[in-house]
């Protein structure tokens, strides 16, 4: 028989092994499950502390914004906002502490340390939170700004307070015009006009067409100022299709009316929006949300207003041009302007010149300026700032803005040019990232073309100028092939006139209604009487006999009716305090004299055999947070070669437009230009917060 094997110590070995397996698991898992615990208690406080840090955050945004407003009426301007700030202990360049501690224990320590910059306060904040061990702390460094919010007027092919003259004969599209026909496949972008105050056309001859959107605010109005009760009868047509967001066909449609009175029914992606509703509307009753994008309530100054006086003092002026210099504006890096024809204080021309004064323009540079680019090239990069009135034509390459601190006169056809060199070359619109990107900006008024000839005057003749008042003057006239003279009272007045008396019009209601409101009004020259229309139901005059005029120590009826009676007559006492807090733009030239600045208009247009007739072209973005007046006369009044008509590629966004283009206006909307020309609305300030980060 063979032998029998023993395998009990086999068996017993391998119990010991399992036994220290498992034993080994336990211990794992008995380690894990501390590890975890302690794993899981450590996740509590760092979530504590994290949380106790933040609400010291949220406590330094109570301090610096919710209490500095808090039983304010006011408009919320930056000035403002210093001297509340100022109010409870926190100057530029001191520092609070504050301290608190939170339901559960824990404890922070805030530190908020203020510096005012160009146009924005900036708070350095930090906030060290601590548990009740002790030994748990986390310390968030975050950056407050407190600055105005950016303007979004730049979204708009047209902005403007009042809307009259403007809106017959008109076109308006996206620059996707050029690349064809609209389609499902190929959509245009929608472009976007917009009065916050007025709209007015003629109902019946309007003959306007936009490939997109109308917004307005207030009055929708006949030419004669009677409400407008139903748009879909006007002569106004949209290509958008109600409901879409872009173009897909080039079909006229009625306008579809929503009025955003009704909140429910103000649905994105309309064509045609009244009642519009302005942000603290949006705040009220919208949640917080444009029910078909921002629409701005104001138009601000090209630099911050800090103290809100609707104008650019010296101190507010340098301090921006500094911080430009000084790289410290990320909006507007420090530019250039080379190229054309540059003359430093062309005072005393009498014709365009052939060579400049200088080669280069540098920002920042004082006095006024004439740009020629018609032979070469004006070549602008970065931000010009000039401390001056600025005359401009020709053609524009590079991306560039310039900001003047006066009025910006543009004498001739403005255009982009995308040659090389000393090649001249047009540029293809179908084709607009190859092109240049151009703003003209001005803290005072825009004037394009002749503002100056009055009515039925000779646009030939630089003499020939509105007075500003009733004179006489004498008016030549062929007939027969002789030449007949006469002495003619000038009781009419040119079609500026008559459009700046009723922006003077406007701002003297508001600053009735509003004792705390400031009025800008405007002026041809200084001098010159303080001129408004005073007649409630005509839309405008343009005799100098129809006009009142505001002036101190004197009683005047600020609102009458065609028939007569004065349904608001102010005193001397309230004319006085008005014109205390208001301010006074004019628009004559600095650098230049009248009859110089007409002169190389009509070499530029009228009398340059180069220049075919046909449309004024303007290429580039035009803002100005007053007025902007253009001017194409035509063929069959005045003989202009102009023929009446505009040819503009970009926007036109101003408080006051003044436009009179009897043969129709067409705009191309560019959109690349929406964030290009960044404008802070000191008005309107608002609190910015940067990441938190650990230190």
């Amino acid at each position: 028989m063979g032998r029998r094997t023993d395998t009990r110590g086999v068996v017993l070995i391998s119990a010991l092994v399992f036994l220290a397996i498992v034993a080994v698991f336990l211990s794992i898992a008995s380690i894990s499950a501390i590890a975890n615990r302690s794993n899981a208690a450590n996740a509590v406080r760092t979530s504590q502390v994290q949380l106790a840090a933040e609400a010291g955050l949220e406590r330094a945004v109570y301090e610096v914004w919710h209490r500095v407003w808090q039983n304010y009426p006011g408009f919320r301007t930056m000035d403002a906002y210093r001297t509340r700030l100022g109010a409870l202990g926190l100057a530029n360049g001191a520092s609070v502490r504050l301290t608190a501690t939170l339901p559960n224990h824990a404890t922070y320590a805030v530190t908020i340390r203020r510096e005012d910059r160009p146009g924005a306060v900036h708070f350095h904040v930090t906030s060290t939170a601590t548990l009740p061990d002790g030994r748990t702390r986390r310390t968030l460094a975050q950056e407050f700004y407190v600055q105005g919010g950016l303007f979004k007027g730049f979204d708009f092919a047209l902005l403007t307070n009042n809307a009259n003259c403007i809106f017959c004969h008109t076109k308006v599209y996206s620059l996707d015009a050029f690349k064809g026909p609209p389609s499902s496949g190929s959509p245009w972008k929608k472009a976007k006009v917009a009065a916050l105050d007025t709209l007015l056309i003629r109902a019946n001859s309007a003959d306007t067409l936009v490939a997109g959107t109308i917004y307005t605010r207030g009055r929708f109005l006949n030419k004669d100022g009677t409400p407008i009760t139903d748009p879909t009868t006007v002569d106004v047509r949209s290509l958008l299709a109600p409901g879409s967001g872009n173009i897909v066909d080039q079909a006229p449609r009625p306008l579809s009316p929503v009025d955003c009175a009704s909140v429910g029914a103000c649905t994105p992606n309309q064509n045609f929006y009244y009642h519009y509703p302005t942000t603290q509307r949006v705040k009220k009753w919208f949640g917080g949300q444009w029910p078909d994008g921002e629409l701005p309530d104001t138009f601000p100054l090209p630099l911050p207003d800090d103290n809100g006086n609707r104008l650019i003092d010296d101190a507010e002026w340098n301090t921006a041009v500094s911080k430009s210099l000084q790289g410290l504006d990320p909006d507007n890096p420090p530019g250039v302007i080379q190229g054309g024809v540059l003359v430093q204080n062309p005072t005393g021309l009498t014709a365009w010149p052939a060579a400049g004064n200088v080669t280069r323009v540098n920002s920042g540079t004082r006095g006024s300026y004439l740009l020629d680019g018609s032979a070469a090239p004006l070549e602008i990069r970065g931000t010009v700032f000039i401390d001056g009135d600025v005359f401009i034509r020709g053609r524009i390459r590079g991306e560039g803005k310039i900001i003047a601190r006066g009025n910006i006169y543009v004498l001739g056809d403005l255009v982009y040019d995308c040659g090389l060199g000393a090649a001249l070359q047009a540029c293809d619109y179908a084709n607009p990232d190859a092109m240049p990107k151009f703003a003209l900006a001005a803290v005072g008024n825009i004037l394009i073309g002749d503002y100056l000839t009055p009515k039925g005057g000779n646009i030939t003749d630089p003499n020939d100028i509105d007075p500003g008042k009733a004179t006489t003057r004498t008016v030549c006239k062929k007939r027969k092939k002789k030449k007949k003279c006469k002495k003619k009272s000038n009781a009419g007045s040119s079609f500026t006139m008559s459009e700046i008396t009723l922006f003077n019009r406007a701002e003297l209601l508001k600053a009735i209604a509003d004792p705390g409101y400031v009025p800008r009004f405007y002026r041809l020259r200084p001098g010159d009487p303080l001129y408004f229309w005073p007649i409630s139901d005509k839309e405008h005059g343009d005799k100098y006999s129809d006009f009142a005029t505001l002036k101190r120590n004197t009683s005047v009826c600020a609102s009458k009716t065609k028939k007569g009676g004065c349904d608001r007559l102010l005193s001397a006492s309230e004319v006085n305090a008005i014109l205390n807090r208001a301010v006074v733009y004019d628009l004559a030239p600095k650098g230049l004299s009248e009859t110089a600045l007409k002169r190389l208009w009509i070499q530029s247009v009228q009398q340059n055999p180069a220049r075919a007739p046909g449309a004024l072209r303007t290429d580039g973005l035009l803002y100005s947070a007053n007025a902007i007046f253009a001017l194409a006369r035509s063929a069959n009044k005045y003989g202009s070669k102009l023929q009446g008509q505009w040819d503009l590629r970009g926007a036109l966004v101003a408080a006051d437009t003044g436009i009179l283009v009897p043969g129709g206006i067409t705009i191309y909307h560019d959109y690349r230009l929406a964030r290009f020309l960044k404008i802070r609305n000191t008005g309107q300030v608002r609190l910015y917060r940067s990441h938190w980060r650990l230190q």
